[in-house]
């Protein structure tokens, strides 16, 4: 008896070593991607990645744009790598695998930060945080630091499955395959799109479509539209906008960008618009 008590005993303790040994551990989660993490990436509701995103704040195809505190915050849009000049942040928080995140203070314009959270499969998320006071009431750093909270909202919106998706009307600017626009003979290159797909460039030719304030500029009609010339710095843009039905303080656009601080870029611009004009929805 007492061999087969020793015997039982053995038999016990092996199915105990055995639930515990490493065959039985979890498998590490894998590397996320964004495509994991947001489903698909041209429906992102990017509003629903921030915990509170206000009873005013801008839900374009692109981005979500609120103000809290005197800071400008914009989740969005998807990009194909951060910005030439940014490096790694020490983000304070956990990250899931595969992901990481990289800062930048822009320059020429009002204080703040960028941070890009970067996904496994190359996909960059873009967090900004930008003084909207006047004069500056806070010192550059903490941009930074409310952009990273911001970055913790997005991150808590993925664990908790709540991303929302956005559907769009069949007429609405949303549902456009932006390189489908560009693309041909007459703009040249292989148009590239942005990984959220509604916005590609071709060569120095961009489009991209959102819903913003109406922008001023000069008016002009091209192709059989009415449209908005804008210049500035680096670039020449012309908008086509039309009002919102639903929400009279925005504008549905379709921006044409050419890159370029001369005459010669709003030539081309105006040339390009041009042709795109005829294939927007009315």
């Amino acid at each position: 008896m007492r061999a087969l008590g020793l015997a039982a005993c053995v038999l016990l303790l092996a199915a105990c070593v055995s639930r515990v040994g490493p065959g039985s551990r979890p498998a590490p989660a894998p590397p996320l991607t964004a495509a994991a993490a947001f489903g698909e990436l041209r429906s992102v509701d990017y509003c629903s990645l921030l915990d509170s995103p206000g009873a005013h704040a801008l839900s374009s195809f692109e981005l979500c744009r609120t103000e809290v505190d005197f800071v400008e915050l914009t989740v969005g849009p998807l990009a194909t790598g951060p910005h030439a000049g940014s490096e790694p942040y020490d983000y304070p928080g956990e990250l899931p695998p595969g992901t990481r995140v990289w800062s930048y203070f822009p320059s020429g314009g009002p204080n703040g930060c960028v941070l890009w959270l970067g996904f496994a499969d190359g996909v960059w998320l873009t967090v900004t945080a930008l003084d909207a006071a006047d004069p500056p009431w806070s010192a550059a750093d903490s941009y930074c630091r409310t952009a990273a909270t911001v970055v913790g909202d997005v991150l808590a919106a993925i664990e908790q499955g709540r991303i929302g998706h956005v559907s769009y009307a069949p007429d609405s600017f949303g549902g456009i395959d932006p390189c489908r626009l560009i693309t041909g003979p007459e703009f040249g290159g292989e148009p590239k799109a942005a990984p959220s797909g509604h916005a590609c460039v071709n060569g120095r030719v961009g489009l991209s479509f959102g819903i913003d304030v109406r922008a001023g500029g000069t008016p002009a009609t091209l192709g059989g539209r009415e449209a908005t010339v804008r210049r500035d710095h680096d670039a020449c843009h012309v908008l086509f906008q039309r009002p919102l039905e639903d929400d009279p303080r925005h504008v549905e656009q379709a921006r044409l960008t050419v890159a370029g601080d001369s005459e010669a870029a709003c030539t081309l611009a105006r040339t390009a618009a041009a042709l795109v004009a005829p294939k927007l929805p009315r």
